[in-house]
Order: C-alpha cells, then structure tokens, then sequence
C-alpha cells in the first residue's frame, strides 16, 4: 500500500466512526415544463426525459425523481385539452411527485380538478393551496429509499397567485409558503430521516426561505426560468461549544425551463450524525438526453394527441418574412399581438402584456400552432377608454413593476427609470385630455384595476385573442416586422417638462 493511500484510510477513520453509514440517493428533477412534450430545438422532449428517468432507476438503487411545477401552459397540446393531455403524459413519465405551479390553475378550478383525478400513479402534493376552504391536495408524503425514510412536502410561492387571471382562482386561497413548509418540515422531522420541499417560486426565494425555515434538507425549485448549472448550501452550522444549537444545513437546487436539462443532484447521508454530509450537482442537458433510448409508451401518447390536433392547428395562416422576437424593450412580436388586437375591434391604441408572449414567431410559413406558441393563455378581448394622461400614468407603473413594459400599438413614447427605480415616460406622442379607445385582454385589465389599482369601465368583448390574432395574420397575407420606435429606451434619467 502506498504512504498516499495509506494516509487518506486514517483520515478518514478519524473523521468517521467505523460504525457510521453513508446513504447515497440521487434526486432526478424538472421544472417549468411548460408543454414542451415533443422534442424540438428548444427542448429534450418527454419521451426522452422520461427514459433518462427509466436509464438511471435501472443503474441507481436509490432515485427519487420530481416536478417542481409549470408543466402547463406552452404549445397547444396544452391550451387545446386544457392541460389534460399534459398530465396524462406526466404520469407516464415516472415521477415520484409533482407539486403545483401558477399555471397548473391557468384553466380553472374544474380543469385543474380533472387533470388531478388524471394521475393514477403519482401522487401530487401542496401545502399551501385551499379550495372552498379545504386543503386541495396532501401536503406531504413519506417514502422510502433504501434504508432511509425520505419526507417530501410541496408548495406554491407566496404571490405568484396575484399573476393568475381572477376568474381561474375563484375559490382558491393561498398560504404563506414559509410559514407552511415549517409547519409540515417539523411534523415529518419526527418521522422521516430527510426532508426534501419542491417549491414553485423561484431559485432566490428558495434561498432566502433556506435561510428562515429549520428542518428541511433540500429544496427543489422552480419558477423562475433560469438555467441552474450550480447547486448551494444554505445555512452555517452553529458552534457548540459556545452554546449556539447546531442546526441542518439546506441544499438547494434548481434545473432549466422548457426541458432544456434534467438536475441531477447527489445526496449524502450520514445516519451517525442524521445530516447531509456531501451532495454533488450537475444538469443533463438536451444533448446529452437525446442520446438516451425515448420511453415508448410516452412517444406514442404525445404522437396519440398531436395527430388529433393537426386538423386545426396544422393550418397554414399566412408568410413572416423575419423572425419576430421577444427581445428588448420593444418587442417585434408584443408590436404584431398589440396591433392584432387594436385590428380586432377597431380601436386607437392595442396594449399586450410582455408576460404573456410565450414564444417567439419563426420566418416562413407560419400556422395556427405557431400563433398558440406565442400566446397560448385563454384570454379574451377588452376595450375601455381613457385619456392620454391616464393612460401615460398606466404605462409607468406597469413598467415599475419590473415585468416588463406593456406592448403597444398605435402610439410611440420615451421609457426611461428614476434614480428611485420608478418607470417614466418621457417624450409621448399621447395627447394628455383627449380620450383613446384602447384594446387589450382580460388579464391585463385585471392587472391595472388590481395591482394598480387604477379603476377600468372595459367592456369584455369574449373575443378570444388568439382567435383574433389568427384572423390578423391571415388579413396581412405577409407578415413584415412591425415599424420601430414604438418604445425608445433611454439609459439615464430625463429632465422632461409634461
């Protein structure tokens, strides 16, 4: 035996007791799904996500695997069977679990119901999620892993309701998360050797609910649509010799929207101390998914759904003769949604919100399920009038929102930020007293009248957007880039008399 190696066996023999265990599980995770079910430039696709899953079971004893939430919402095969198809396909994949994200409650409370009662093999968990006053799903549930119990709990981010329309949570109430995932973490603390929360509010709210929540081991998470390559230890181990109690540190870990990679995440556990004591992380990406063997039986599901739905999404619309993004402040794409909407009723101005553009708009041939890709949400069409001062007031705060500035059609304005943050407009070519027919859909009324509390006299037409912007495009025939300038960003503060 070499002095190296010798050396390393007596490290280790005096950090770790020759009666201790280390217990290895991996943790196999999605989030922000979004529909992306077939395999695309932009996605793995399901039928070889699902594979992964089956590859690594097959070589791993210990796996868990689970959904952070999202996986509604996207392409058709979503908005089209309001979401039943996508969960027929996530029970084939073989999850463990799934929880809730916001727009799992895009189609309403009788949807969501539906696609629940849909999951025959996997169990799906919430914790802060009520319904009529009761809880709409367990919190939690307990399996085991080898040798070792393992708890998961599962839970929706605090206010992410507020960017679901009103008229799909009628019913629904939502609890603080925190106060929740602490509330079930010391319940199952008793009961099980690790905690694990898969949460949908995002990778820095993960870390600063880590940070406040005792009890939970690990937290996989989702929402916030980022590509995650890194994992992190949240918590400092207190000294104990100074009094201070000794506290669980909490990994926390997130992976990619879309289907883009698969985390993959390592744990550790050492039964003689009942804590992590090492994890590794790392994303599988698209590339290296597409190398694995597709699970049949969710290939054939996916293929099943999207030959019924050819004859109406297959249709062919009219010529792009660019590709429309979502990129800047003024995006090509939101100018042709908000023009289509001014179009659809015949108003002055067309406002859309940068949210709800899902995708982008490719050259070429374009057909009906290239419109849903973009704006897939069941929207409909609203009209209301107000003066340009008014409607100036409502562009700047909608913008301090920091989610974007709306979309517009049928004016042209200067966006620039205070020293304080706040969204101004400068240089408008609005006329303050004179009073504009505006164009936009439900939800952003819902939006202006409840988070900024300006009141709205709208009137909802129940014109489906994506319908109207159907016919819009259709009406084009040719679809060139929409003029510039609508909204012209300037980096520092004006000094604009009004």
């Amino acid at each position: 035996m070499s002095r190296k190696i010798f050396c390393i066996l007596i490290s280790w023999w005096l950090v770790v007791p020759l009666h201790a265990k280390v217990h290895r599980i991996v943790v196999l995770h999605t989030n922000d799904l979004h529909a992306h079910l077939a395999a695309s430039g932009r996605s793995a696709g399901a039928a070889a996500i699902a594979g992964y899953f089956k590859q690594v079971r097959a070589e791993e004893r210990n796996v868990l695997v689970l959904d952070a939430g999202d996986y509604l919402q996207g392409p058709p095969i979503s908005a089209a069977t309001k979401g039943r198809a996508v969960f027929e396909v996530m029970d084939l994949m073989g999850y463990s679990s799934l929880t809730l994200g916001n727009h799992e409650f895009d189609y309403g409370a009788e949807s969501l119901q539906q696609g629940i009662d849909l999951l025959e093999e996997t169990p799906i968990i919430s914790c802060n999620v009520l319904y009529q006053g009761k809880p709409l799903l367990p919190p939690s549930f307990i399996i085991s892993i080898g040798e070792l119990k393992v708890a998961v709990v599962g839970g929706l981010g605090g206010g992410l309701y507020h960017s679901i329309s009103a008229k799909c949570i009628a019913g629904f109430e939502f609890l603080p998360l925190a106060a929740e995932i602490q509330r079930q973490a010391t319940r199952l603390n008793e009961k099980a050797d690790l905690v694990i929360a898969i949460t949908h509010q995002g990778f820095d709210r993960d870390l600063e609910m880590a940070e406040r929540v005792r009890g939970i081991d690990v937290i996989i998470g989702g929402h916030d649509h980022g590509w995650h390559d890194s994992a992190k230890m949240v918590g400092v181990i207190k000294d104990a010799a100074a009094g201070e109690k000794d506290r669980r540190q909490t990994v926390v870990a997130s992976a990619a929207p879309y289907g883009k990679a698969v985390g993959r995440l390592e744990l550790f556990y050492d039964d003689e101390t009942d804590k992590l004591v090492d994890f590794k992380f790392r994303l599988v990406t698209a590339a290296e998914l597409a190398e694995v063997a597709p699970l049949g039986k969710v290939a054939e599901k996916i293929e099943e759904v999207e030959r019924s739905l050819e004859q109406r999404f297959g249709r062919k619309l009219a010529t792009v003769l660019e590709p429309l993004n979502r990129k800047g402040w003024e995006k090509p794409v939101g100018s042709l949604v908000a023009d289509g909407l001014a179009w659809a009723v015949g108003a002055e101005i067309g406002l859309t919100n940068t949210g709800g553009l899902r995708d982008d708009l490719p050259a070429g041939e374009i057909t009906v399920a290239d419109i849903w890709k973009v704006i897939p949400f069941d929207n409909t069409i609203c009209t209301f009038n107000v003066t340009g001062k008014q409607l100036i007031n409502i562009l700047e705060r909608y913008a301090s929102r920091r989610s974007g500035a709306l979309q517009v059609s049928g004016l042209s304005h200067q966006l620039y930020f205070s020293n304080r943050g706040r969204a101004k407009i400068g240089e408008c070519s609005l006329a303050l007293q004179r009073s504009y027919r505006v164009s936009t859909t439900d939800y952003v009324c819902q939006q202006i009248e409840k988070r900024l509390g300006e009141k709205l006299d709208y009137l909802d037409t129940g014109r489906d957007w994506r319908v109207a912007l159907e016919e819009y495009v259709t009406h084009l025939g040719v679809v060139e880039k929409p003029e510039t300038g609508r909204i012209k960003y300037v980096e520092k503060e004006l000094k604009i008399k009004k």
